[in-house]
């Protein structure tokens, strides 16, 4: 299987395919009722005709329900393809790293005044806006979910660590919404912007500051790399209030960007790095917030939505025998009708999460993107749908070669553009391909947008990428 899928041959043999999953999966009960005939029919919402009118009201809904939350994910899509366009809108003295270094500083400190004019001006015109954008999705989130963010901050600038890992580098998530790979799963819990700040800082009376770094059971203070872990279970950091540590208090404070870089160090003894980048980091939290609070708000209301409760319980009421639970956090305690479950488990972890599925996962998507590496059979397919689907407008005097010069240039622009028609067409829950394409790596394109090098492990499937614009920054 390892085999296969780091093939890039371009060819495959099917046969072999079937062979091989048969001997490595020999005997198991994944295997049996996976290939073999007869097999117990899966349960599923999808497992009726789009056409049956034998569907019940339940499963009616669960169709309903499922097309609604593709519409949510859909207009995170819609979202990133509008903070590009407002990347693309800046001015060019917004493309330089030194000029959005001073904005990231000034802003961390509560310092804008101090920029010089023209700067000050660039930031309250260009990123201000943004930035109060922030501040009303953060309180919006709070509303739906008080214990969804930590306090908020003045001033706050979003860190972005570098880093080559999920873990350290957030430009690389690990997450696609690549329209082979799959589709990112509904916010469920904090992450990015919305998680609670590891570094922060006690300061002395004399304005002596000291980096920690939270525990589990207490903090780890940092000098110059040099850690010293204090044991207090019952610590619990609070933005301007007084700890005493020994014979004396401090006042716990917000750590800055450059104390954390010199003093503290992250796990394997480095020193953290992050991008000092206050377009990027305002459009990163933007962009966090803004999916958050559309996950919220509709899993909100669809806990008061009438036809939802025909089919669903709430936490204590007496469900029906056959009602189950659904993985999404949001609904803990809720019982439903399978067939809404089943639903909601997809959006809340997309597709089946079991570890033999998920290898075929991977050798289904492994076959999928042969087409882009052989297009030449696919798109064969495509022009001979196109050419029998456009009928008699091929006959003269039907007005189909104009029709093809005037409207297929439009329908080009659009998709290239990616207009109003195409902001249409998501919102009502099409399945648009090019969206998603130039949307997958989001922040990686607006962190090139704003003048930033990204250093992240190529893929594999990069030259599929760039086919289409989608471009590594630094490989």
């Amino acid at each position: 299987m390892d085999k296969l899928l780091k093939d890039e041959g371009g060819w495959i043999d099917h046969g072999k395919i079937v062979d091989d999953l048969k001997s490595k999966l020999k005997g198991s009960a994944f295997l049996h009722s996976f290939l073999e005939p007869g097999r117990k029919p899966t349960k599923s919402y999808i497992a009726r005709g789009a056409h049956d009118d034998n569907r019940s009201p339940q499963e009616e809904y669960a169709r309903s329900l499922s097309d609604e939350l593709y519409k949510v994910r859909k207009a995170k899509e819609q979202h990133v393809i509008d903070l590009q366009k407002w990347a693309a809108s800046l001015p060019k003295e917004l493309n330089n790293p030194k000029t959005l270094e001073r904005m990231y500083f000034a802003r961390e400190a509560g310092k804008i005044g101090q920029l010089d004019p023209h700067e000050q001006a660039l930031y309250n015109q260009h990123l201000k806006p943004l930035f109060d954008e922030n501040d009303r999705l953060f309180d919006q989130v709070s509303e739906l979910d008080p214990d969804m963010l930590g306090p908020k901050i003045q001033d706050h600038i979003y860190r972005i660590t570098k880093g080559d890992s999920p873990e350290r580098n957030i430009l690389n998530p690990g997450e696609s919404a690549d329209p082979i790979e799959g589709t990112y799963a509904l916010a469920t819990r904090p992450r990015g912007t919305m998680l609670d700040r590891k570094f922060v800082a006690l300061e002395s009376p004399e304005g002596r500051r000291y980096v920690i770094s939270l525990n589990h059971d207490g903090f780890t203070l940092w000098n110059n790399g040099r850690p010293m872990k204090v044991v207090d279970p019952g610590f619990e950091y609070k933005n301007g209030e007084q700890y005493q540590l020994g014979h004396r208090d401090f006042t716990m404070k917000e750590a800055t960007t450059p104390e954390i870089e010199e003093h503290a160090r992250v796990a394997g003894g480095g020193k953290p790095e992050y991008y000092h980048n206050a377009a990027l980091s305002a459009s990163a939290a933007n962009l966090d917030l803004g999916e958050i609070a559309r996950h919220l708000q509709f899993l909100q209301d669809l806990k008061s939505n009438p036809e939802f409760l025909k089919h669903a319980k709430k936490p204590g009421e007496k469900a029906p025998d056959n009602y189950v639970e659904t993985r999404l956090q949001n609904f803990k305690g809720w019982k439903m009708d399978p067939q809404l479950a089943y639903v909601m488990d997809d959006f809340a972890r997309p597709g089946i999460n079991e570890p033999a599925i998920n290898r075929l996962r991977k050798l289904s998507q492994a076959v999928t993107k042969t087409i882009f590496w052989m297009p030449t059979a696919h798109i064969r397919n495509v022009g001979e749908h196109w050419f029998v689907e456009r009928g008699f407008r091929w006959l003269p005097g039907t007005g189909g070669y104009k029709s093809l010069a005037l409207d297929g240039l439009k329908a080009i622009k659009s998709v290239v553009t990616q207009g109003e028609l195409q902001k249409q067409l998501r919102e009502s829950g099409a399945g648009t391909i090019y969206g998603g394409v130039i949307s997958r790596h989001a922040l990686d394109n607006l962190a090139r947008g704003f003048g930033e090098a990204v250093e992240k492990n190529p893929s594999k499937w990069d030259p599929i990428a760039r086919q289409f614009g989608v471009v590594q920054l630094t490989l």
